[in-house]
């Protein structure tokens, strides 16, 4: 297997690593993962594919800079819909999104956010993420979605770990979050990750939401 670039993007393989020489197959998934993050932190965030895991054909990339808006946007839509329908009161929630004007959101993205990423398999849309700036020293990521075909091999965290990268990068001092309680899991990796509970930062509607913090 082997490393390669396109316009604007590095791809970056489970095998070696992207270098001045040639590949080392025998480089451990952890010094790899360990090699990507130093990478995210030092300005690698910038539009680059990473091939994850054990599914060779995956990649994140820089939605924005590779014209892919749209296959966010359908994302998004979908991840709206489902939670609507397995919500107990799903009127609720559709009165929750109006306030927050998501329509026109997602009419006008990228809009505020400074940076979204598309994770794909097989070059189709499998999850996103986002993110926009609260304050000088204060970011937000949004809409975090992963596909049920693509969970289980680590797209969550590491389109998280790719947005802080980022977000540090790009001289913030922290990153936060509001989320729904249902989604358990999501919140758990949030807390492995170094996030802790705070108190409301914004004023989303939902009485149960849940707001998180990391400092960076």
């Amino acid at each position: 297997m082997m490393t390669g670039t396109t316009a604007g993007t590095t791809t970056m393989t489970m095998t070696g690593m992207m270098t001045t020489g040639t590949i080392n197959p025998r480089v451990r998934l952890t010094e790899i993962l360990e090699a990507l993050a130093a990478r995210v932190q030092t300005g690698a965030a910038k539009a680059f594919a990473i091939t994850l895991a054990d599914m060779e054909n995956s990649a994140i990339i820089d939605a924005v800079e590779q014209d892919r808006v749209n296959e966010v946007r359908e994302l998004i839509e979908e991840y709206l819909e489902w939670m609507i329908s397995t919500h107990p009161e799903p009127q609720k929630v559709r009165e929750v999104l109006a306030s927050q004007g998501t329509e026109a959101e997602l009419a006008d993205l990228p809009g505020h956010y400074e940076r979204i990423w598309l994770a794909t398999v097989d070059d189709a849309p499998a999850g996103c993420i986002m993110y926009k700036p609260l304050s000088e020293t204060t970011a937000e990521f949004k809409r975090l979605y992963v596909r049920p075909t693509g969970r289980g091999h680590g797209f969550s965290r590491r389109l998280v770990e790719i947005t802080i990268g980022a977000i540090k990068e790009a001289g913030y001092k922290e990153v936060v979050l509001d989320s729904d309680p249902k989604l358990a899991t999501a919140i758990a990796m949030y807390g492995r990750m170094g996030f802790e509970y705070i108190k409301p930062y914004n004023d989303n509607p939902a009485q149960d939401a849940v707001f998180m913090r990391m400092k960076l």
